[in-house]
């Protein structure tokens, strides 16, 4: 029998997936990028050398926080749980 931690540690369950389904972050995201591909036709080379560097970064940034929510939800979860078990024990 799989447990929900053997799945999380094996990438089984993934959250950004899950979340990434929703219908209204996708048409948020599909705008960004119309906007971004608006946004590159009219500039130079060099300004949108800059621009993908922005876009590479802002995408870093966005995984760390990703990551760090991650983290943060998990233990709270599990905060919560073991309060639960020490509190009102079986």
């Amino acid at each position: 029998m799989k447990s929900t931690f053997t799945d999380l540690w094996y990438g089984n369950i993934c959250e950004l997936e899950a979340c990434g389904n929703n219908n209204n972050i996708l048409k948020k995201e599909t705008r960004a990028f119309e906007l971004l591909e608006t946004l590159a036709k009219d500039l130079s080379p060099e300004q949108k050398n800059v621009l993908e560097k922005y876009s590479e970064a802002m995408l870093d940034v966005q995984s760390d926080y990703a990551e760090a929510a991650f983290a943060h939800g998990l233990s709270l979860g599990i905060r919560l749980a073991c309060e639960a078990w020490t509190r009102y024990p079986r």
